[in-house]
């Protein structure tokens, strides 16, 4: 398989995920490769879980392959616009944890939701359900709004 690599770079934004239960960088295997000082790089098969910013999630989306990007917000959120070729998995649906759960748990994720408290939320049921790569948009799609990134579906 073909190992995909994205520059970690000062303003990718990458920190531990405060909102998991523990530190989640400290759990996932040593995630810099520096190259004698040039581009930090993140392989992506040890990822782990991890926050980023918009700016950060916009990377993740040129660079991951075979990323999928989950929308955790309403249908009615989602209509009025999303990242492209994100997926809708309504948060509220009472089968939610069901349909994480149905989740292939190696394939690479993006996360987000409105500003980042139910994409936590979702993102600890992730974490206990032992998916290995997931990148949650920290300040939701309201981060994204406010750096200027696209939306589809407006």
């Amino acid at each position: 398989m073909k190992r995909t690599y994205i520059p970690l770079l000062a303003s990718l934004g990458l920190v531990a995920c405060g909102q998991a239960p523990s530190d989640a960088a400290s759990d996932a295997p040593d995630l810099l490769n520096d190259n004698g000082g040039e581009n930090t790089k993140v392989i992506i098969a040890s990822l782990g879980i991890v926050d980023v910013d918009a700016m950060g999630a916009q990377e993740a989306i040129a660079n991951i392959e075979g990323l999928v990007i989950l929308d955790i917000r309403t249908p009615d959120e989602y209509a009025e616009g999303h990242i492209e070729n994100a997926i809708n998995i309504d948060f509220y649906a009472p089968d939610f944890k069901k349909q994480l759960a149905a989740l292939n748990r190696t394939t690479p994720y993006l996360l987000y939701c409105r500003s980042g408290g139910r994409s936590g939320k979702a993102l600890r049921m992730l974490r206990d359900m032992e998916f290995q790569s997931v990148v949650h948009l920290q300040g939701g799609i309201l981060d994204w709004q406010a750096q200027g990134l696209p939306l589809t579906g407006e």
